[in-house]
C-alpha cells in the first residue's frame, strides 16, 4: 500500500507572517496554564481579523465576541486582561533572554520561519526551541527514519543503507536521538557528504539520553539542528516523548520506520504520519534478509504491513519511493503556496 498524500489547508485561518504579535506575547501566551495551542491559534485568528499585531490593542469582550473561544471565557478573561497580561509579558521578556543567551532560537508559529508541513498538521506546536542551523526548518526534503531502541544487527544496517539513499538525493534526516536506531539514523547522516539531520527532543538543553550529548555536539558542528516544543529545563515527563513523535512525523514527507516492538515508540510517529496522510514505509520483512521475522524488533512492522498503514520495501524500491518523495513534496509545496 502507498499512501497517496494529501496535505489540508492549515486548521487555522493562520497564514504566514500575519498575526503578528511579537515573540513575547507570544511565549507569554503559550506559558498560561489552561491556554494551548488550539486557543492560541483561534487568538491569532481573531487578531489577523481585526488587523491587530498585538493581545493588548483588543479587549477582551471582543476577543470573545466570535464564540470560537467561549470554552476558554473563564481564563481568558482572567489572564488577558491589560494589567495581568502586561505581568506574564515581564515574566516571558526575562525567560526569552535566559533562553537567548545560551544561543538557543525561538521559532513562533507565526513567523515564516516556522517549518511549513509542521504548521499542517492538526496539533502543531506553537514555539520551537532551536540550536545550529534554522535554515533546515524550511528545508521540504525532510524524511524521518525512526525506530527501536533494540535494534538488530540487520536493522542498523537497513537504517544506514536507507539514510545513504536519502542523503544521496538530499533529503534531511529528521529522528529523536533516541538510543538504537535513531542514533544510527544521524551517525549515518553525519558521515554522508551530502547529509543533514534534524534531532527532535524533548529539551535541547538537557539532552536525553545523556549518552548522546556528544553526538547533539556533532549535529549543531556539522550544520544540523537540535529542535524542541518544550522550553530547556522544563521538568521532563514521559508524555512529552510521544508528543515528540508527532513534530518528528509532522516536519516530514513520509516516515521509514526501520523496526518496531508492537507497543514501542514508534507507533506514535506511525500513527501520527497515518492521521495527516503522509507515506510511512517499513522494512519488507519477507524480503530484507531476515532470518525469523518473529522477532520482536519486527511485531510492530509486521502489525503496520498487516493494517496496510505503512508500505513495505526494500532496496529494489528506492527508485518508486524516490517518485512517490518527490510527488509529495510537489504536492506539499502547491498547497502551502496556497495558504501563504
Amino acid at each position: 500500500m502507498t499512501t497517496q498524500p494529501v496535505y489540508s489547508c492549515l486548521r487555522s485561518k493562520l497564514t504566514l507572517d500575519n498575526a503578528m504579535i511579537n515573540i513575547i506575547e507570544l511565549y507569554a501566551l503559550n506559558n498560561i496554564k489552561g491556554i494551548g495551542p488550539k486557543a492560541i491559534l483561534k487568538i491569532l485568528d481573531v487578531l489577523k481579523s481585526k488587523k491587530l499585531n498585538s493581545i493588548q490593542n483588543i479587549d477582551v469582550d471582543i476577543l470573545l465576541e466570535s464564540g470560537d473561544l467561549n470554552r476558554y471565557k473563564k481564563i481568558i478573561k482572567q489572564e488577558l486582561g491589560i494589567d495581568v497580561f502586561k505581568s506574564h509579558m515581564e515574566i516571558a521578556d526575562k525567560e526569552i533572554k535566559i533562553i537567548k543567551d545560551k544561543k538557543i532560537e525561538i521559532i513562533g508559529i507565526n513567523e515564516s520561519r516556522y517549518p511549513s508541513l509542521l504548521r499542517l498538521i492538526k496539533e502543531p506546536p506553537v514555539l520551537l526551541y532551536c540550536i545550529g542551523n534554522i535554515e533546515l526548518l524550511n528545508n521540504s526534503k525532510n524524511v524521518a527514519v525512526v525506530g527501536t531502541r533494540n535494534n538488530t544487527e540487520l536493522g542498523a544496517r537497513i537504517t544506514q543503507k536507507t539514510v545513504d539513499f536519502l542523503c544521496e538525493n538530499e533529503f534531511t534526516i529528521v529522528s529523536g536521538l533516541a538510543k538504537g536506531v535513531d542514533t544510527i539514523a544521524h551517525k549515518q547522516s553525519l558521515t554522508h557528504a551530502k547529509g543533514k539531520t534534524i534531532a527532535v527532543l524533548v529539551d535541547v538543553e538537557n539532552i536525553q539520553p545523556k549518552s548522546n550529548a556528544k553526538l547533539a555536539e556533532n549535529i549543531v558542528e556539522r550544520g544540523g539542528l537540535l529542535v524542541s516544543e518544550v522550553s530547556p529545563r522544563t521538568p521532563i515527563i514521559p508524555q512529552q516523548f510521544v508528543k515528540r513523535d508527532r513534530i518528528q512525523s509532522g516536519m516530514s514527507l513520509a516516515v521509514f520506520a526501520i523496526e518496531t516492538d508492537v507497543n514501542g515508540g514508534t507507533r506514535h510517529a506511525v500513527m501520527n504520519a497515518n492521521q495527516e496522510n503522509r507515506m510511512v514505509y517499513v522494512p519488507d520483512t519477507s524480503k530484507s534478509g531476515y532470518s525469523d521475522i518473529n522477532i520482536p524488533q519486527l511485531s510492530g512492522i509486521r502489525k503496520f504491513i498487516a493494517d496496510n498503514t505503512a508500505t513495505p520495501y526494500t532496496k529494489h524500491n528506492y527508485e518508486s519511493i524516490l517518485n512517490e518523495l518527490e510527488n509529495a513534496l510537489n504536492k506539499e509545496q502547491i498547497e502551502t503556496d496556497v495558504v501563504v
